[in-house]
C-alpha cells in the first residue's frame, strides 16, 4: 500500500470502530434508566463469576493453540506454552493483525521452536477458533430474533474458513510466506487427531464464554434452563462478527473493538432490552481483556522463570 491509501484505509477503519461503538453508547444512553438498574442489580460475586469463566475460557484456548504446535511436531509443556500464548495475545490490541503471529514466532525460539512453525500454528488457532465460533454462533443465528438476522452473511465465511483450515492449505500458505520473506521453510501439516483435540478445547471455551455473559445477564434477567446454551451461542455470533470485522479493518479494529459490542448488544436487546444489552456487552469486554492481562502476567512470568531456570542449567558444567 502507497502511503496515500494506508492512511485513506485506517481512516475508513477508524470511522467503522467509531460508528460501531457509538451504536453501543446510544443504545445505553436510550435507556439509561434500565442500565441503572441492571447495574444496580450486579454484585462484585457476578462480576468475579464472569472473570473466573472468562479465565478458565481462555485456558483452554492456550490448550488449543499448544495441541496444534504438538501436531507440528512441537510438544511444548504446558506453563511454557502458555507463557507464549498469553504473553503474544497482547497483541491483538495493537491495531493490525500481524503482531500476535509475530510475537508468537519471536517468544517461540526460546522454546526451540521455529518461527513459521509458531506462525503456522497461530494461523491455524485463529481460524479453527473462527470456525467453531460462526458453527456455535448457528443457532442464535438462525433461531433468534430479527435482529440475528443482519448477520446470515457469517454462514458465508464458513466454506472459505473450512478450505484454509486444511492442513495442506495452511502448510502451502506457510511455505509461501516463507518464499516472500526468503527464508527456508520446511513443511509440516498437524494431524487430523490435532486439529479434531483443538477444536474439542474450543468448544469447552466457547461454553465458558457463555457461562461469563450468563453471570452478567442472570442478576439482571435471571436465567432459564438451556438459557446458558442460548448466552453461548450469542457470544460466539458476535464474537465471530468481531472477528472478520477486524479482519477486514486490520489497521484500526484491534480485537474485533466495536464491532463484536454492536453485534452483542443487538443479540442481546430482545432479551434484556437494549440499555441492559449496552451496558452487559461493555463490562464483558472489561472482563475478557482483564483476563488477558491476568494470563499474560501469571503466565509470562512464569514461564520466563522456567526458561530462566532451564538456562541456569544448561550453563552449568557436567561432572
Amino acid at each position: 500500500m502507497t502511503g496515500g491509501r494506508r492512511l485513506l484505509w485506517r481512516l475508513v477503519g477508524v470511522a467503522f470502530v467509531v460508528t460501531a461503538l457509538a451504536f453501543v453508547v446510544a443504545r445505553l444512553a436510550g435507556d439509561w434508566d434500565a442500565a441503572l438498574e441492571a447495574a444496580r442489580s450486579l454484585s462484585p460475586a457476578s462480576l468475579l463469576a464472569s472473570l473466573a469463566a472468562a479465565l478458565l475460557g481462555l485456558g483452554l484456548t492456550a490448550l488449543a493453540w499448544r495441541r496444534i504446535l504438538a501436531g507440528l511436531g512441537h510438544a511444548v509443556p504446558v506453563v511454557p506454552a502458555a507463557g507464549v500464548f498469553f504473553v503474544s495475545q497482547l497483541g491483538k490490541y495493537v491495531p493490525g493483525s500481524v503482531w500476535p503471529y509475530l510475537a508468537q514466532a519471536r517468544l517461540g525460539r526460546a522454546l526451540d521452536v521455529p518461527g513459521t512453525r509458531s506462525a503456522q500454528a497461530g494461523l491455524t488457532f485463529v481460524l479453527l477458533h473462527l470456525l467453531t465460533g460462526v458453527v456455535v454462533g448457528v443457532p442464535r443465528l438462525l433461531l433468534g430474533d430479527g435482529l440475528d438476522s443482519r448477520f446470515a452473511w457469517a454462514l458465508l465465511v464458513v466454506p472459505a474458513v473450512l478450505l484454509l483450515v486444511h492442513p495442506r492449505v495452511t502448510t502451502r500458505l506457510v511455505v509461501l510466506a516463507g518464499r516472500a520473506m526468503r527464508t527456508d521453510v520446511t513443511p509440516a501439516a498437524p494431524s487430523w487427531a490435532a486439529l479434531a483435540g483443538a477444536a474439542a478445547w474450543l468448544l469447552g471455551a466457547w461454553l465458558l464464554y457463555g457461562l461469563s455473559l450468563a453471570a452478567l445477564v442472570a442478576p439482571i434477567d435471571g436465567l432459564e434452563a438451556g438459557d446458558l446454551l442460548w448466552l453461548t451461542s450469542a457470544y460466539a455470533l458476535a464474537w465471530s462478527v468481531g472477528f472478520v470485522g477486524a479482519a477486514v479493518l486490520v489497521v484500526a479494529a484491534p480485537a474485533g473493538l466495536g464491532f463484536r459490542e454492536a453485534a452483542l448488544v443487538a443479540t442481546l436487546t430482545g432479551v434484556i432490552g437494549p440499555g441492559a444489552a449496552a451496558l452487559v456487552a461493555l463490562l464483558s469486554r472489561v472482563m475478557m481483556t482483564l483476563a488477558d492481562v491476568l494470563w499474560a502476567l501469571v503466565a509470562g512470568r512464569a514461564a520466563g522463570i522456567r526458561r530462566g531456570e532451564a538456562g541456569d542449567r544448561s550453563a552449568t558444567p557436567s561432572s
